[in-house]
């Protein structure tokens, strides 16, 4: 599904992969208020949200790491840290979420998943880093040739979802139920804090060490600690489900749900305030150790949850049809839209850095932001149009069998 001392990379398979029977309730609709019943918009809403925010996070985080930019303005740094801080968690949690509300989430299926997408994650880092590294090491950038070796194999959020997708199949192969899933996740998450830091000498095996434990500050989404999260959504998928159909149930729900999570929310700022660290202290403290203890985690979850709840509220009283259909349309190009965004992002730092731009100081803030707007848009423009063609593709292979 980052941070700023590290490189975040937070990419997604192509549509195949995940889109389609693991939406948020089945086949995504292109249309508007009859194509999208049985949606449930409010998920939708969270995950558009998450998405959109990911070209500007990701080259934001490249930037300083290649010394990209002279500097980037505060309030925008701030405002990408808070959606940095609990984004991949809340993908995550989604990702669960859908394999409840999937029609055909046998294990089979859920283990064929699994499997493209961890070979989807090679092939991400190949396009991404691998090849633009490459070329900016030829170029003149000197830590080009070992960024390329690294991150190929570096910890991601891809081999997290693929490996996600294999634990879960496994389970409902052997009938293990979803609480029992949960309980075993936050047993990893407890087993994972003992990991030493530095268990590994070696900068390449521990970048493959980190996507399954915490071995060094680049394990960024390792399995051990971060399958709480879609093991979350998994066990809590079904009451969202049940929900749907039930107008006034639904509304009571969330009423008791929003009250309860934000209580919750507030709680733990306040807390963790009184223990001497503000809420800026806090969103930091997520986004350099996003993985390794118990109070980041469950902070990510509050703040994905409150999303939701807003989502639910916003897409209820505020949103009209069209609106709904866009976030719709935008969920539905998740995928298709990471995996898009990483591959330019990418090219874009590691062109720049080849071609000296950090030697020579940098570009200026309001460059940085006129260039993240850019990515932002070709991002968009190029998704939905692939993603559309990508569907199509899947509708005229199922009818021609």
């Amino acid at each position: 599904m980052g941070e700023a001392a590290v490189k975040v990379k937070v990419p997604q398979a192509p549509q195949e992969a995940l889109s389609g029977e693991v939406s948020p309730v089945g086949d995504a609709p292109s249309g508007l208020t009859q194509k999208n019943a049985g949606r449930i918009v409010e998920l939708d809403f969270a995950r558009a949200l998450i998405i959109l925010t990911l070209p500007l996070i990701h080259l934001d985080i490249e930037f300083e790491n290649m010394g990209l930019c002279t500097a980037v303005p505060l309030g925008y740094v701030s405002a990408l840290d808070f959606f940095n801080a609990y984004a991949a968690n809340l993908f995550m949690v989604l990702l669960g979420m859908n394999l409840v509300f999937s029609k055909n989430s046998t294990p089979k299926r859920i283990f064929s998943r699994g499997v493209r997408m961890v070979g989807f994650f090679f092939l991400l880092n190949l396009l991404r880093c691998t090849i633009p590294a490459t070329i900016a090491g030829f170029m003149g950038y000197e830590e080009g040739f070992h960024e390329a070796l690294i991150q190929t194999v570096a910890s991601d959020i891809y081999f997290l979802s693929g490996a996600a997708f294999i634990l879960i199949a496994a389970a409902k192969k052997i009938s293990l139920p979803p609480y029992a899933v949960l309980g075993l996740a936050l047993f990893g998450l407890a087993l994972d804090n003992l990991v030493p830091q530095g268990l590994i000498g070696s900068e390449f095996w521990g970048a493959v060490a980190g996507n399954f434990l915490t071995v060094d500050d680049n394990s960024i989404f390792p399995v051990l600690s971060w399958m709480v999260f879609p093991a979350l959504g998994y066990c809590i998928g079904g009451v969202f489900k049940s929900l749907q159909g039930d107008p006034s149930r639904k509304g009571r729900f969330y009423a008791g749900f929003t009250l309860i999570t934000l209580m919750l929310t507030v709680n733990f700022i306040i807390g963790r305030s009184l223990s001497g660290m503000g809420f800026t202290a806090q969103v930091r403290s997520m986004v350099d150790v996003p993985t390794n203890n118990f109070f980041n985690s469950a902070m990510g979850v509050l703040f994905g949850m409150v999303t939701i709840c807003a989502g639910y509220y916003l897409c209820t009283y505020v949103f009209g049809e069209r609106v709904k259909a866009w976030l719709t349309k935008i969920s539905d190009s998740v995928f298709t839209y990471y995996f898009l965004q990483w591959v330019i992002v990418g090219w874009v730092s590691y062109m720049m850095a080849g071609a000296g731009v950090a030697e020579k100081g940098g570009v200026s803030p309001a460059v940085f932001l006129l260039l993240s707007f850019a990515v932002w848009v070709l991002t968009l423009l190029l998704a939905l149009p692939i993603n559309a063609w990508l569907k199509r593709r899947k509708r005229e292979r199922q009818a021609a069998r």
